[in-house]
C-alpha cells in the first residue's frame, strides 16, 4: 500500500514513466497482475483522470484479457476498483474535454472499449454471494453505466441494469453504496437529458420512499440527503409521475410513509425545475388534510415542509398560506396545556412542536424579493390574539425587519405583486388600538424572563407609525428608558408591581401628545372589549382595568369619561371580588386627571343608592330580603373602597379641599349599618378557616407604603369570601380610612389642614373593636388607627389613653391556641386565629410607637412608660399599701422604696406545665430576692402569709379571684369573651391595662402583655433623649413588677422580662445622665441568649452596674 502511494506521488512529475511501467506489468505473461498494480492503476485514474485518457483503450483491453482468470476476493475488488475509477475518469473527460490537451475523442470510442467489459461483468459477476464482492461489482457497474448512457444505442440495455441496481436494496446489508450509485446514474441521465421510462421512474420513487420510511433500519442523515437528491433528480425528468406518487403517499400508507413523503416534497420545493415546482400547489392543497393528523411525527413533518416552502423564495402567493398553519399549530399545543389547568402535564412532543414553530418563524428570510408585501399582512394579524403570545419574540423580529425594509424603500414601491393582499386579508389586519392594548399587556406581564417584554416594547416602537403618528416622538424617549430598566434584571430582581407602575406611567405619557379624542375613545372601547374576553381574576384582566382607568384619565371627552365611570359603577357585580377590585381601579385611575368629575359621579351614584337601599331590602320574601341585604352591604363596601382609591390617586393640590366632607364623610356615612338582621353580622363560631398571607407594612417610606396596601386588599379578598357580609363593611372601612390617611400624608406640607372627622372615624373604629368578640378581630384596624393618628388635630391625652386601653384589651383577651384546640375550634382555625392575633400584637406595638412620635413630649412619654401605683380596678390612698398579685404570688410596695415590690414569704410560683404549683425556692430564679430599697434587696416579714391579717386578706382575695374567674367563664359562654375583666375608666392608662395582664394568672396572657411591653420599652429606649435629666417617678415599682416576672413558668416570659429590665435600666441611666460604658452595651447584647441562666446572670450584672452608677449620680 505504501509503494502504491509512492508511485502515485511520483506520477505527478513523471506520469508517462509510471504509467508505462504499470502497463507493462498489466500485459505481462497474460496473467492476472499483482494486486498492487491494480490498486495503483485505480488511484492514478482517480488522481489524474484527464491525463489517463490516452491509456483508456489499452488498459481496458488488457483487463478484458484477464477477466476470465479473476475469481473472488481481493483481486476481484481491485479489478472492480480499476473499472469504476477509469469509467468515472472517462465521464469526467466527456463533461470537460476542453481542459484536456490531447485531441478530442468521441463517445463511441470509449463505449466501444467499455461495452465488452460491461457485458462480461453483467453476465458473470452480478450473482456473486459475498457482501464485499457485491459492493465492488455494484460500483463498477454503475460507473460503466454512466459512460454507456452517453451513447444512444446502449441506453436500452441500461434500463435493465438500473432495475438490477434498485434490486440491490434488498440484497445487500449496507445500502449506502446502492444509493450513491443510483444518484450517480440519475445525475448522468439529467445531464444527457434522457427521459426515464415511466415504469422505471415509479420503481425508483418506490425504492427511495421505502428506504426513507424504513423504521427497522432508519438511514443516517447523510444517506437521507442522498436519497432526497435522487428524488429531486428524478423530478427533473419525470415531474408529473413523481408528484403523483408522493401525493398518493400523503393520503394513505403508514405514519412513517407520510413523514417520508412530506420530507421529499420539501425537497421538491427547492427544485429549480419549473415543471416540478408547478405541481406544488396541488401538493400544498393535499397537505392541508394532514394538518389535523393525530400523529406528532406527521405534524412535525408538516411543519418542516412549511419551513422548506417559506425558505424556497417562491414568487407566487400560494406557499405563504402555510404561515397560518404554523401559528395554529402553536396555539393547538399551547391550548392543551392551558386547558389542563394548574396540574397539566406538558407533553414533550407538544413542547418540541412549539419550539419548532418558533424556530421556523425565527428563520424566515425577509430579505427575499417580494417578502414585505407577502409577509406583512399575514404576520401582523397574529400580534393581537392572546393564544400567540408565545410566538411574540420571533414575530417581533420579523415585523421589525419588514418595517425597516419599508422605511428604506421610502416612497418607492417594491416590485409588483398582483396577488399580494386581497380585501379579505386587509380586513383581518388589527386595529391600531388593538395593537397597542395587546402589546402593553404583554410588556407588563410578570413573565419569568424579560425577553418577551423587550420584544413587545421593541415592536411598539417599530409600529408607532401604524398605531398613531403622534406617538413617535414620545416613544423615542420613553421606550429606551423602559428597556434600560429591564436590562440585566431577572425574575427575582424584577419587582412586578414596580414594573407595572412604570408601564402605566409610560401609557399615560404616550397619550398626552395625542390630541385625537376619537382615537383615545376608541382605545378605551378596545380595552373594555378585551376586558370581556379575559379570564375572571386573571392578572391580565386586573391590568386591563388599570390601563382603562389610565386611558380615561387622559381622555378629554368628559361625557365619555363620566359614562364609563357610571357604567362600571352600575354594571359591576360587587359579589365578585375581582370585578369589584377592577371597578375601583378604573374609577381611581380616572380620578388622576378628572378628580372632581369622578368624585361627583361616585357621590351621585352613592346618594342614589343610599336612598333606595331601605326600600330594596324591605321588599320580597325572607330569602330575597336576605340576598338583597347581602348585595346592599357588598355595594356599600365597594363604594367605601372606591372613595379610598380616589383619595390615593387624587391630585395633591385638589385633595385637601374635598377629603374631609366628600370623601371621609361619605365613607363614614356608608359605614353606618342601620339594617342589622338578627345575628347576620356575627362571625361563625366553629369550622372557620382563615388562611391569610400577612405582609408587614412597617419600615417603608410613605410612597412605598401606598404600594404595599395591596397586601391588605388581598387579605380582604380572602376574608370577604369566607366571613359574613357585615364584616366586609368593617374591612372596607379599615382599608378606606388607611388609604385616605396615607393620601393626606402624601400631600406633604398640609399647612393648617385638620381632618375634622378624625375623632368620629376613631370612635367608629374603637366602637367596632369593643363590640367584636375575641375570635373576629378585624385585620388591619390597628394600621388604620396608626395612619389616622398621624393626622391633625391630635387626640387628647384622655382619648389616647382610651384608644390604647381598647386596643390592648382587644388583642390580649383571646384564649391561647391550646385552649382553642380543646374547645370547639378546629386545629387549623385555632392556629390561624393565633397568627392573626400575633400580627395584631405587632401592630399594637407600632401604634404605640406612632403615638409617641406624634406627641413627643415628656408627659406623653411618662403616660405610656411609667407604672402607676393605682390598682387595676381602684385607686390607692396616700401611704396605703396595696398588694399586687403576679400569678399566684404577692408583691408588696414599700413606701421607703418608692413603689418597689417585695415578695411575700411562703409564696408559691404559678402552676407549671404539669398544672402543679411549685414552692418558691432558691432555684426558682433571681426574682425571689427582688425588693429594692436604695438599690439593695429588702424583705417584708410583717406582711407575709404567716401573719393572721395576711392570711385573712389572702383568703378574701382568693375567693374574689375565684368569683371573678367564674363570672368570666360564664360570660364567655354567653359570648361576652371576658372583656369586662378590666373596665375602662377615664383615668385608665396603658400601664394600668398592661398591669392587669402582666399580673394575670394565665401564662399566655402574661406572655402577650410582655411582648407588647417589650416593644413599647424598646421604642421608648430610642427616644429617651427627650427626657434627659428627668428621672422616673415610679422606677422602683416598675422594676419590682418586672422582677417578679423573671421567675415565670414560661421561658419566653422570663426572657422578655429580663429584656424589659435591661431596657428600663438603660433608660434610667440616660435620663439621669449616667455615662454609658461599652460593658453595659455588650451585656445588653447577651440578653438575647436562648439560655435562661445566661440571661439571668447577664441582667443581674446589668442591674448591679446601672444601680450603682445611678446611686452615685443621685448622691
Amino acid at each position: 500500500m505504501a509503494a502504491s502511494d509512492v508511485l502515485v506521488a511520483l506520477a505527478r512529475s513523471h506520469f508517462h514513466f509510471v504509467m508505462s511501467e504499470l502497463q507493462s506489468h498489466l500485459k505481462a505473461m497474460r496473467k492476472v497482475p499483482d494486486e498492487i498494480v491494480l490498486l495503483t492503476l485505480g488511484k492514478m485514474a482517480r488522481r489524474y483522470a484527464l491525463r489517463c485518457i490516452p491509456f483508456v483503450g489499452m488498459t481496458l483491453l488488457a483487463l478484458r484479457a484477464v477477466l476470465t482468470q479473476v475469481g473472488s476476493g481481493e483481486v476481484l475488488h481491485a479489478v472492480c476498483s480499476v473499472l469504476e475509477q477509469w469509467s468515472k475518469g472517462v465521464h469526467t473527460y466527456l463533461c470537460s474535454w476542453e481542459q484536456c490537451p490531447f485531441p478530442r475523442k468521441g463517445v463511441a470510442q470509449f463505449c466501444e472499449a467499455i461495452y465488452p467489459v460491461f457485458r462480461y461483468v453483467v453476465a458473470n459477476w452480478l450473482d456473486c454471494k459475498e457482501e464485499e464482492d457485491k459492493q465492488a461489482v455494484l460500483g463498477a457497474v454503475a460507473a460503466m453505466l454512466g459512460v454507456l448512457l452517453h451513447e444512444e444505442q446502449h441506453r436500452e440495455h441500461t434500463w435493465e441494469q438500473l432495475l438490477w441496481l434498485l434490486q440491490q436494496y434488498k440484497e445487500v446489508r449496507d445500502t449506502s453504496r446502492v444509493t450513491k450509485s443510483l444518484s450517480y446514474v440519475l445525475e448522468i441521465l439529467v445531464g444527457v437529458q434522457t427521459p426515464i421510462p415511466q415504469s422505471t421512474a415509479l420503481a425508483i420513487s418506490t425504492a427511495v420512499h421505502r428506504q426513507l420510511s424504513d423504521v427497522t433500519e432508519e438511514p443516517g442523515l447523510a444517506q437521507k440527503a442522498v436519497l432526497s437528491r435522487c428524488i429531486m433528480l428524478q423530478a427533473r425528468m419525470r415531474p408529473e409521475e413523481t408528484g403523483m406518487f408522493l401525493h398518493s403517499q400523503l393520503s394513505g400508507g403508514s405514519e412513517a410513509g407520510r413523514v417520508a413523503a412530506l420530507g421529499l416534497l420539501g425537497v421538491l420545493a427547492h427544485s429549480d425545475g419549473r415543471a416540478a415546482r408547478g405541481k406544488l400547489p396541488q401538493v400544498v392543497e393535499a397537505m392541508c388534510s394532514l394538518c389535523s393528523d393525530p400523529s406528532a411525527q406527521v405534524r412535525r413533518a408538516v411543519l418542516e415542509f412549511s419551513r422548506e416552502l417559506l425558505s424556497s423564495g417562491s414568487q407566487s402567493c400560494w406557499p405563504w398560506d402555510v404561515v397560518g398553519h404554523i401559528f395554529s399549530e402553536f396555539s393547538r399545543t399551547s391550548g392543551r396545556l392551558v386547558a389542563g389547568g394548574l396540574f397539566a402535564w406538558e407533553n414533550p412532543e407538544d413542547k418540541a412542536i412549539r419550539a419548532l414553530c418558533m424556530d421556523i418563524l425565527g428563520s424566515l428570510d425577509v430579505t427575499l424579493r417580494g417578502m414585505t408585501k407577502l409577509l406583512w399582512p399575514r404576520l401582523l394579524q397574529y400580534v393581537v390574539p392572546a393564544q400567540y403570545s408565545g410566538m411574540l419574540i420571533p414575530l417581533s423580529r420579523c415585523l421589525r425587519a419588514l418595517v425597516e425594509r419599508r422605511e428604506r424603500a421610502g416612497c418607492e414601491e417594491e416590485e409588483e405583486e398582483p396577488d399580494a393582499m386581497d380585501s379579505q386579508e386587509q380586513a383581518r389586519l388589527p386595529a391600531p388600538q388593538a395593537l397597542l392594548a395587546r402589546l402593553l399587556v404583554v410588556a407588563a406581564a410578570p413573565y419569568p424572563s424579560r425577553e418577551r417584554a423587550v420584544a413587545a416594547l421593541q415592536l411598539l416602537q417599530a409600529l408607532h407609525g401604524r398605531i398613531h403618528r403622534g406617538l413617535g416622538v414620545a416613544w423615542a424617549t420613553e421606550i429606551p428608558l423602559l428597556l434600560q430598566y429591564l436590562e440585566g434584571r431577572t425574575e427575582s430582581s424584577l419587582a412586578s408591581a414596580e414594573w407595572e407602575r412604570r408601564v402605566l406611567k409610560f401609557l399615560r405619557a404616550s397619550l398626552e401628545p395625542v390630541e385625537d379624542e376619537a382615537w383615545t375613545v376608541g382605545l378605551s372601547q378596545e380595552l373594555s372589549q378585551r376586558l370581556g374576553s379575559s379570564a375572571a381574576g386573571s392578572w391580565e384582566k386586573l391590568f386591563l382595568y388599570k390601563a382603562l382607568g389610565t386611558v380615561l384619565a387622559a381622555c378629554q371627552d368628559l361625557r365619555h369619561v363620566q359614562g364609563q365611570v357610571l357604567r362600571f359603577l352600575r354594571d359591576t357585580n360587587p359579589v365578585e371580588l375581582s370585578e369589584a377590585k377592577g371597578m375601583i381601579s378604573v374609577v381611581s385611575h380616572a380620578a388622576e386627571s378628572h378628580f372632581h368629575l369622578v368624585l361627583g359621579t361616585v357621590t351621585m351614584f352613592s346618594a342614589a343608592f343610599t336612598r333606595n337601599w331601605s326600600y330594596q331590602a324591605s321588599t320580597g320574601w325572607k330569602v330575597q330580603r336576605r340576598q338583597k341585604m347581602e348585595r346592599t352591604q357588598t355595594i356599600r363596601a365597594a363604594l367605601m373602597r372606591t372613595y379610598g382609591g380616589i383619595a390615593l390617586h387624587a391630585p395633591k393640590e385638589q385633595l385637601l379641599t374635598c377629603v374631609d366632607k366628600d370623601i371621609m364623610g361619605n365613607i363614614l356615612r356608608l359605614s353606618r349599618d342601620k339594617q342589622r338582621v338578627g345575628a347576620q353580622g356575627a362571625p361563625p363560631k366553629e369550622g372557620f378557616v382563615l388562611n391569610v398571607q400577612m405582609q408587614a407594612l412597617r419600615g417603608f417610606p410613605l410612597p412605598m407604603l401606598l404600594f404595599h396596601l395591596s397586601a391588605l386588599q388581598r387579605v380582604q379578598g380572602v376574608l370577604c369570601s369566607l366571613w359574613p357580609q357585615d364584616l366586609q363593611l368593617k374591612l372596607a372601612l379599615v382599608q378606606s380610612i388607611a388609604e385616605v390617611s396615607c393620601a393626606i400624608q402624601a400631600v406633604g406640607d398640609c399647612g393648617s389642614f385638620e381632618l375634622s372627622l378624625k375623632q368620629e372615624a376613631t370612635r367608629t373604629l374603637l366602637a367596632w373593636i369593643k363590640r367584636e368578640p375575641w375570635d373576629s378581630l378585624v385585620y388591619g384596624v390597628f394600621q388604620a388607627l396608626e395612619e389616622l393618628s398621624k393626622l391633625r388635630p391630635p387626640l387628647s391625652g384622655k382619648e389616647n389613653r382610651n384608644l390604647l386601653a381598647v386596643c390592648c384589651q382587644s388583642v390580649l383577651s383571646h384564649p391561647s391556641e391550646e385552649r382553642m384546640k380543646k374547645g370547639r375550634k378546629s386545629v387549623r382555625a385555632a392556629v390561624n386565629m393565633e397568627l392573626l392575633h400575633r400580627r395584631g400584637m405587632e401592630d399594637l406595638g407600632h401604634l404605640i410607637e406612632t403615638l409617641l412620635e406624634a406627641e413627643a413630649t415628656s408627659a406623653c412619654f411618662d403616660d405610656v412608660v411609667h407604672v402607676s401605683s393605682h390598682g387595676a380596678t381602684g385607686k390607692a390612698l396616700p401611704g396605703q399599701r396595696i398588694e399586687t398579685l403576679v400569678g399566684d404570688r404577692r408583691w408588696i410596695p414599700f413606701p421607703q422604696t418608692n413603689g418597689a415590690l417585695a415578695p411575700c414569704s411562703g409564696a408559691v410560683h404559678p402552676a407549671g406545665a404539669g398544672g402543679q404549683e411549685r414552692p418558691a425556692t432558691a432555684a426558682s430564679g433571681q426574682a425571689a430576692k427582688w425588693a429594692l430599697m436604695e438599690g439593695k434587696p429588702r424583705a417584708s416579714p410583717e406582711l407575709g402569709e404567716s401573719s393572721p391579717g395576711g392570711k385573712a386578706r389572702a383568703g378574701r382575695r382568693q375567693q374574689g379571684r375565684m368569683r371573678q374567674e367564674g363570672a368570666r367563664e360564664e360570660g364567655r359562654g354567653r359570648g361576652i369573651s371576658g372583656r369586662e375583666r378590666f373596665p375602662l375608666r377615664e383615668r385608665c392608662t396603658l400601664p394600668q391595662v398592661l398591669k392587669g395582664w402582666l399580673t394575670s394568672a394565665k401564662e399566655w396572657e402574661r406572655e402577650r402583655a410582655l411582648q407588647v411591653f417589650t416593644h413599647v420599652l424598646g421604642a421608648c429606649k430610642e427616644r429617651c433623649e427627650l427626657m434627659r435629666g428627668c428621672p422616673y417617678k415610679h422606677f422602683g415599682s416598675l422594676v419590682g413588677l418586672l422582677g417578679s416576672l423573671t421567675s415565670d413558668c414560661l421561658a419566653t416570659c422570663r426572657q422578655r422580662a429580663w429584656v424589659c429590665l435591661g431596657y428600663l435600666l438603660q433608660m434610667q441611666a440616660k435620663r439621669m445622665k449616667v455615662p454609658q460604658t461599652d460593658e453595659i452595651w455588650c451585656l445588653c447584647e447577651e440578653l438575647n441568649s436562648p439560655h435562661t441562666e445566661t440571661s439571668a446572670e447577664t441582667c443581674t450584672e446589668i442591674t448591679k452596674s446601672e444601680l450603682s452608677r445611678t446611686a452615685v449620680v443621685s448622691k
